[in-house]
């Protein structure tokens, strides 16, 4: 149960409802001028002590002459870890009235979406765009939100912004993959795996799921292929081997599966869900 100062604090929007019990080093300082205030603010952030940033950088709104814009963020930035939603939310309308950026409005969209007001924070990321819309990050952000809510052909047009955008990052290119995996959409998934592998070549995460799309494919010899080499770059990860055998049964290979058996045994249950998820894309039951 709650005590009674921290429902208090809760009640009455006052630093530390919510806040880590950590007590930094900082937290007793004063600042004389509003620079000195946020600056001990961000040292208390830096060492987690979310209600002792929450005290400076109140302070330091206090004594804001000026539109006050980047304290507003960063007391925002601070309910937040803190996980104080509501008063980060009201922080970031505040900054946002002031003067309105991108990234308010995505820090706004992803307290909405903390909160399950899903339509709302999708309106928001798709104003975080409409202000920068050559940041790959927001179309990820609302390419992620979107795939959640169910509407997995609008999640792969805005995955595609961030591709266009951030071509050289080897994650939009995996994301963009497994979104097209899940969606049977075979062949595209595999080209996305191979641009994603082309910038990160030594991620065995990224043949694993390519030998699965190559599965769905129907280029069976390849995917076997896929997945050997995946093997090879992490023999630790026994979902590998698990998918590798498998398919070397399927493929009517029954004694290199076998020879996969053992080391595929070793699977924790955790790898046995992610395996029985991947095989449901191409239409395979795994016992």
């Amino acid at each position: 149960m709650d005590s009674e100062p921290q429902l208090i604090r809760e009640l009455f929007d006052l630093p530390g409802a919510g806040a880590s019990n950590i007590v930094s080093q900082y937290r007793e300082r004063e600042g004389k001028t509003r620079e000195e205030s946020q600056e001990i603010g961000r040292l208390c952030m830096s060492e987690d002590d979310y209600e002792g940033a929450i005290i400076h950088f109140r302070r330091a709104l206090e004594q804001t002459t000026g539109d006050g814009h980047d304290v507003l963020l960063e007391l925002g930035a601070a309910y937040e870890a803190a996980g104080m939603a509501p008063q980060a939310y009201k922080q970031f309308k505040s900054a946002a009235k002031i003067r309105e950026t991108g990234e308010i409005a995505r820090g706004i969209g992803d307290l909405l979406e903390s909160y399950g007001k899903n339509s709302e924070a999708l309106n928001e990321l798709q104003r975080a765009i409409e202000l920068e819309p050559g940041n790959a990050y927001n179309h990820f952000r609302q390419a992620e939100l979107l795939r959640k809510m169910g509407r997995p052909k609008m999640a792969l047009e805005a995955i595609a912004g961030a591709v266009s955008f951030a071509a050289d990052d080897a994650f939009y290119h995996y994301w963009m993959g497994d979104l097209l995996l899940e969606m049977h959409r075979f062949d595209e998934a595999v080209k996305s795996f191979a641009a994603a592998a082309e910038l990160s070549p030594g991620d065995d995460k990224l043949y694993q799921l390519s030998g699965v799309a190559l599965w769905g494919s129907g280029k069976h010899a390849e995917a076997i292929r896929a997945l050997r080499l995946a093997g090879d770059l992490n023999s630790e990860d026994r979902l590998n081997y698990g998918l590798l055998e498998v398919f070397l049964r399927l493929d009517g290979q029954e004694l290199e599966a076998n020879q996969e058996s053992k080391k595929a045994s070793e699977m924790e249950t955790y790898d046995r869900d992610v395996i029985v998820r991947l095989l449901s894309h191409v239409g395979v039951t795994f016992d």
